[in-house]
């Protein structure tokens, strides 16, 4: 199946609320609609937020989606991408990308009910207050060289970094990183409870360590003898499509 014909399918299927728990317990199909973002072909990333657009209108995915790695990240940078090249891509990225944020619950309330340890990663969102463009490549490789960072997505445009960590460092220690080597200040992008709107805050004369994006760590997916293999046709009469698409996707491939 192509590209094309795979996202035709995951869209359907994703079409009906029932199905977002037990797809979902899969991740790879969200995966391949993120990695997908990536594409040049317009019409592969539309459908490919018509798949997250499907999982983002029931509350319940939004968990998942945000704690996902990979999927956050690659609207961050579809948004970067299509600022100036596509108005409706760059705005429906966008506004999942919002829709995510805003449901994000109390950092507090964030321990892994799964787990019952509070071993996690967080993502946060910080305002360089003096980013410019000959600074992003100083900055991308101060980031690329501090243990604990997972990924990062720079917007030098909004000036605006959205990073992920995991539980061996702290965001304070990482924005101390950043003033010591680049001497840039770096503010930790939060939300106001009660009016809605984004406040900025300065942790380094404030004592607070998470932001309203913090997530638990995601689960690692086991690594599998190949990457990625040749995708089977789909059994067009299968007795249970879903379970087919899982079955299919658990041999095929791995984010």
């Amino acid at each position: 199946m192509t590209e094309i014909e795979n996202l035709k399918t995951y869209k359907y299927l994703s079409s009906d609320k029932k199905n977002h728990l037990k797809l979902l317990n899969e991740k790879k199909i969200i995966l391949y609609a993120a990695m997908l973002l990536e594409s040049e072909n317009n019409t592969t990333i539309s459908l490919s937020l018509d798949v997250l657009d499907n999982f983002v209108s029931n509350e319940e995915t939004h968990y998942i989606l945000l704690s996902t790695f990979g999927i956050y990240e690659a609207l961050e940078s579809l948004s970067i991408r299509m600022r100036n090249k596509n108005f409706e891509i760059y705005h429906r990225s966008i506004d999942i990308t919002e829709i995510l944020r805003n449901s994000a619950p109390p950092a507090l309330n964030t321990r892994s009910r799964k787990r019952g340890i509070a071993k996690r990663h967080q993502l946060y969102s910080l305002y360089l207050m003096n980013l410019t463009k000959n600074d992003s490549a100083i900055l991308e490789q101060i980031l690329l060289k501090i243990k604990g960072i997972i990924s990062f997505v720079l917007d030098v445009e909004m000036r605006r970094c959205t990073i992920r960590i995991c539980s061996k460092i702290t965001i304070n220690e990482v924005i101390e990183k950043l003033h010591i080597k680049l001497n840039m200040k770096a503010f930790v992008v939060t939300r106001n409870v009660q009016t809605g709107e984004e406040e900025y805050k300065d942790i380094m004369n404030n004592t607070i360590n998470r932001s309203y994006l913090e997530y638990p760590e995601d689960e690692t997916l086991s690594p599998k003898g190949k990457a990625v293999i040749e995708t089977a046709r789909l059994v067009k009469n299968s007795n249970n499509i879903i379970e087919s698409v899982l079955n299919l996707w658990n041999e095929a491939f791995y984010w």
